[in-house]
């Protein structure tokens, strides 16, 4: 599913989605939790919020916060608040900020992509099975593709 036909909160899901395994064997959440997550992601089915907040409470805190920032408060879970959140994620550990990265090659197992600052060149994962091109550009969290990147900048 193109990210424009996702809602604010499927969207948000879809970036959280890859630290949520991390999060289980940390015991952040627990294991029907996971189970439930991964059944929103594979059948793209509109999460509860309320589970959102539960499972990713930092990740909802800092988007909060950039709609305080932003004066989109309003407009919390929109579609818009949530990727413009995610576009500037910096994450809470080394590694799980969001990435603007170029398609550089795009195997049948996944795909390696070409960071688009500096160069480094890392393989991604493309659970969302996006229909991806040499030379697309993607937004990558935790090794992840999760959404083609329309935006100019």
């Amino acid at each position: 599913m193109n990210h424009e036909n996702l809602t604010g909160p499927q969207l948000f899901l879809r970036f959280a989605w890859p630290c949520a395994s991390y999060r289980l064997m940390m015991g952040k959440i627990t294991q029907a939790q996971y189970d439930e997550l991964e059944k929103l992601v594979k059948s793209e089915t509109e999460p509860d919020i309320a589970l959102l907040m539960a499972c990713f409470p930092n990740a909802v805190a800092d988007l909060r916060e950039y709609a305080i920032n932003e004066r989109r408060l309003h407009d919390l879970w929109s579609l818009t608040t949530v990727l413009g959140y995610w576009r500037v994620h910096k994450g809470m550990e080394a590694g799980c900020e969001t990435v603007k990265c170029t398609v550089s090659r795009c195997p049948q197992n996944g795909l390696d992509v070409t960071a688009s600052s500096g160069g480094e060149s890392f393989r991604a994962l493309n659970p969302y099975k996006l229909r991806l091109y040499q030379d697309d550009k993607v937004l990558v969290h935790q090794r992840c593709v999760i959404i083609k990147d329309m935006s100019p900048v």
